[in-house]
């Protein structure tokens, strides 16, 4: 499992403009998959700051992952896990649409055993002084998603990832 010191640090590294970009390059040229997926159509819901801050999670959680790995690296995901794990979190995501966001990313806890990434994917995307939204029930929002959809396929986009990586760790 991923730490949350590997986080923190992950966190200080991505701390300017030039660091963002070096490890935007450095996913594009290691994780090309992913990269794709995140420039499917369905993403189009989202605003250019939602996608911006999207991408700079999910490098916080590359980067993660790689502080923890070291020399080992993060394994290589291909299209079809990437594809695979965004059907599965989809799936637990429209399961429990009835409920509170916060209850719905149980089943995300429950099969994927990165419960400090899980935890910064929630409070990322997550707003704890809100239960509800106007937009949708059991929507709980962070400033930056404009609405709950945009919060749901942040929240799915992030667990595909640690999903995908989780799996290739074994």
């Amino acid at each position: 499992m991923i730490p949350e010191s590997a986080l923190d640090a992950a966190l200080a590294r991505l701390d300017d403009e030039a660091a963002v970009e070096a490890a935007a390059v450095a996913l594009a040229r290691e994780q090309t998959p992913y990269l794709q997926y995140l420039r499917t159509e369905g993403f189009d819901l989202l605003t250019a700051d939602e996608r911006d801050y999207l991408l700079y999670l999910a490098l916080v959680v590359y980067a993660a992952c790689g502080e923890h790995l070291g020399e080992a690296g993060v394994p290589t995901l291909d299209g079809d896990r990437v594809e695979a794990w965004d059907e599965r979190c989809w799936g637990w995501m429209e399961a429990a649409s009835n409920r509170p966001m916060r209850e719905r990313l149980d089943a995300f806890f429950a099969a994927i055993d990165q419960e400090e990434l899980l935890a910064f994917a929630e409070d990322s995307l997550v707003d704890p002084e809100r239960d509800d939204d106007d937009d949708g029930p059991g929507g709980v929002g962070a400033a930056l998603f404009v609405s709950a959809a945009s919060r749901e396929l942040g929240l799915v986009a992030l667990a595909t990832l640690i999903g995908a990586i989780d799996e290739r760790l074994g």
